[in-house]
Formats: structure tokens, C-alpha cells, sequence
């Protein structure tokens, strides 16, 4: 009898873990640069004084 040859593909398992890790790496969430004026109405006081100084100092956008 013959037995089975030696497969040289990895297990589904360290397969899933190399694509898994693959698409994790390969989006990354953009910083937001633009701010609409009602999400500013829900920002507490320090990190609404943060944007608003970016966007005195042009580096954010404030869309309507």
C-alpha cells in the first residue's frame, strides 16, 4: 500500500493566522480631519478645545 505524500501547504488553522494577520495590516482607519458642527456638540471640554485649536490653526476642516 501507499501511503499519503507529505503536503507542503500549512494547516487551515496557521493558514487562518497568516491571513488574519495579512488584513489586519493592511487597512488602517484614517485620521479624522474633517468635523461636522453637531459632532462637536457632543465632544467633552478638553477634546473639544483640542479641535477646535486644530481647526484655528487650519490643520482640521469644519464641514457643514
Amino acid at each position: 500500500m501507499v501511503g499519503k505524500p507529505e503536503t507542503t501547504q500549512p494547516s487551515t488553522s496557521k493558514m487562518e493566522d497568516i491571513m488574519a494577520k495579512k488584513r489586519k495590516s493592511a487597512y488602517k482607519i484614517p485620521k479624522k480631519t474633517c468635523w461636522h458642527l453637531y459632532s462637536l456638540q457632543t465632544l467633552n471640554n478638553e477634546k473639544f478645545v483640542k479641535v477646535v485649536n486644530k481647526i484655528l490653526r487650519h490643520e482640521w476642516q469644519v464641514i457643514k
